[in-house]
């Protein structure tokens, strides 16, 4: 006798929404609703081009307003490199154009957005392509400040741009599901699968925020600084495809363990002297000093402090502080 599988009333409720869920999306009809256009603050428009504000899709509270200068926000974006097939070499994300127009709009973008607001942004970038050929290709990103650290969610990377014009072209813009739409930002809610993939130099202070997302970055103050063009990140030597290590670059350290091991670290710095109760604290033998140092050298090493963090606690260590 076959047997018979009872459905009760939760589960028959959760395969009903999800059968509408699927339903939705593969129409292309109805995939996220993720604000209205109402809710959206164009700051730059370009064609389908755009930086914008629009509503916070989950998550805490950003630490918005935040002033960041163009100069650190386009130090910040030079660190990100491009492999669109393991074959490429690696290349800069942003053409020169591209970071003059983000750095300007998601700077004033971020000074206006209140802590319910991303920016978001969708940049047609021209990069070389088979036989030298340029092609457009579409980059697109949702930005955020939290807990002094800004972050950046891809939606589209290096997608090709359309092709054709005219309302179907605008039809296409208009519609939430991402694969269907390159011009989707980038979702703290879900993970658009990428075909290319992204690298940055090692302790540049760019991290991922977690190990299953590729798609999200991190950029400690290290990395919110102004700086030239950048050289792309050194590719391993190819191997034996059933003995080669998995890459490990900056870019893919998981952010939860960093987090922990950056407060770790800050409270060994924060720890007080051992000394007498009512009595002035002696001064701290080398052996201290060398070990508040070591961690310091290590903070700053990881891309977790600025250059110029580094030398202020230096010197009140030295100091005895």
């Amino acid at each position: 006798m076959a047997k018979r599988k009872i459905f009760s009333r939760g589960n028959t409720l959760a395969f009903l929404v999800t059968a509408l869920f699927l339903a939705g999306s593969l129409s292309g009809c109805s995939w996220l609703s993720l604000g209205s256009e109402d809710e959206k603050v164009e700051l730059w428009q370009s064609r389908l081009e755009f930086v914008r504000l629009e509503a916070r899709d989950g998550g805490s509270p950003n630490d918005h307003p935040i002033r960041l200068s163009r100069e650190k926000i386009r130090g910040a974006m030079r660190l990100i490199f491009v492999q669109e097939n393991r074959q490429d070499d690696l290349v800069p994300l942003f053409a020169d154009y591209d970071l003059k127009i983000l750095s300007r709009y998601v700077s004033k973008g971020l000074a206006k957005a209140s802590p319910d607001q991303d920016v978001t942004f969708a940049i047609e970038s021209w990069h070389e392509g088979f036989m030298g050929l340029k092609t457009e290709k579409v980059i697109t990103g949702r930005l955020f400040y939290v807990n002094n650290q800004l972050n950046l969610i891809f939606g589209s990377l290096m997608k090709p741009a359309p092709m054709f014009g005219g309302q179907d072209e605008q039809s296409l813009a208009k519609n939430p599901d991402p694969r269907l739409n390159p011009y989707v930002p980038g979702l703290r809610i879900i993970k658009i699968k990428q075909k290319a993939r992204i690298s940055t130099p090692r302790d540049s202070g760019v991290f991922r925020a977690a190990a299953n997302r590729p798609d999200w970055l991190v950029f400690f103050p290290k990395a919110l600084a102004a700086r030239g063009r950048v050289a792309a990140p050194v590719k391993p030597a190819a191997a034996p495809r059933q003995s080669r290590p998995p890459v490990a670059t900056q870019a893919t350290g998981d952010y939860r363990q960093l987090r922990e091991e950056v407060d770790r670290l800050k409270q060994e710095l924060r720890q007080p002297r051992p000394g007498i109760p009512g009595q002035q604290q002696a001064p701290p033998n080398s052996a201290t000093i060398e070990k508040r140092l070591a961690v310091l050298e290590k903070l700053h090493k990881r891309g977790l402090i600025t250059n110029e963090e580094l030398v202020v606690k230096r010197e009140q260590i030295l100091r005895g502080f």
